[in-house]
């Protein structure tokens, strides 16, 4: 295998874009529509870059192409290289704008959005020279980002078994569930009555591979309760707070967040789940740098103050 001498001295970006563009579709055909060449231009530049190179990156299927272990692991290193190219473009573009630093955050719908206003207030006060770049996505895409380098740190609610190997985390507070209807509806007065009613309603919850989904699933199950059947299944926050506005269903939602929804009537906390707690962390995918690091002590200082607001409200 001649990697080395071959990524020293032929090694292009066009070489990674192409091995990541073949193992997210797959197929040679797709890889050539997306970018803008023909289907023998995309087979040349994948067998001169594994000759090059001196090992196969990917099987020839009749269903489309699959990368062997080696292209796998190459296909990690290219999306990081990726991931690291874009970052530069940020913080060039950051220094040109008179800003020495960019620190990429990633934010899960729910869980964080109620403190994040406090954490970019309190990062602007106290380091003015870094600029934050802020991104909304569901936990596994901002932990799929982490991994090709393109955020810097992930806040939300994480399941242990979806880390990367060697990920850094530091939990943030420790937030309740408490469960939610349309602010319009009324509940019964005994909890009994309220978990009959429920149970004929429609809900709407998070995907099953959301920690809150999983969570309220094993509290059903430890009190017998449920199933309750899902109409829709969203992570997004607007959805749901708009779907409940115009339904008598109900939901789930972590209780720091579901305040700041009740203040703005978008919907109406019923009760809060017994002994069922659910973190809210902050992840990197390796220990934070300095700039980085600013942004992991404003987070936690602003979720440590949202967290007297709601013991004192």
């Amino acid at each position: 295998m001649n990697f080395e001498r071959y990524a020293r001295s032929s090694l292009k970006t066009r070489h990674l874009k192409l091995i990541d563009s073949l193992a997210r579709h797959g197929s040679i055909g797709a890889v050539a529509k997306v970018m803008f060449v023909t289907q023998p231009a995309v087979s040349k530049a994948l067998a001169e870059l594994e000759e090059g190179i001196g090992i196969r990156l990917f099987e020839r299927t009749a269903g489309g192409v699959v990368p062997t272990p080696a292209g796998a692991c190459l296909v990690s290193y290219a999306r990081r290289i990726l991931g690291e190219i874009d970052r530069a473009g940020d913080a060039l573009a950051a220094i040109s704008d008179g800003v020495s630093e960019t620190v990429v955050v990633g934010v899960m719908p729910g869980p964080a959005r109620s403190m994040m206003a406090q954490c970019l207030s309190r990062v602007r006060s106290l380091a003015p020279h870094i600029r934050l770049v802020v991104r909304e996505a569901p936990m596994p895409a901002l932990l799929s980002l982490l991994q090709q380098g393109k955020i810097d740190l992930a806040i939300g609610a994480v399941m242990d078994s979806s880390l990367p190997a060697h990920a850094w985390l530091e939990t943030l507070y420790e937030d309740t569930i408490v469960v939610c209807a349309s602010p319009a509806f009324k509940p019964a007065r005994r909890r009994s009555d309220l978990w009959a009613g429920l149970s004929t309603m429609e809900w709407i919850l998070p995907p099953r591979q959301n920690l809150l989904r999983s969570t309220f699933d094993e509290y059903l199950e430890r009190r017998a309760l449920g199933p309750f059947r899902a109409v829709v299944e969203t992570a997004s926050v607007d959805v749901t707070t708009g779907l409940l506005g115009l339904s008598t269903a109900a939901t789930v939602v972590p209780r720091r967040l579901a305040e700041h929804c009740q203040r703005a009537g978008l919907l109406r906390i019923l009760f809060e789940l017994e002994d069922v707690g659910m973190p809210v962390s902050i992840c990197a995918s390796r220990e934070p740098g300095p700039a980085a690091a600013i942004v992991v002590g404003a987070a936690k200082s602003a979720s440590q103050g949202a967290v007297r607001e709601v013991r004192d409200g």
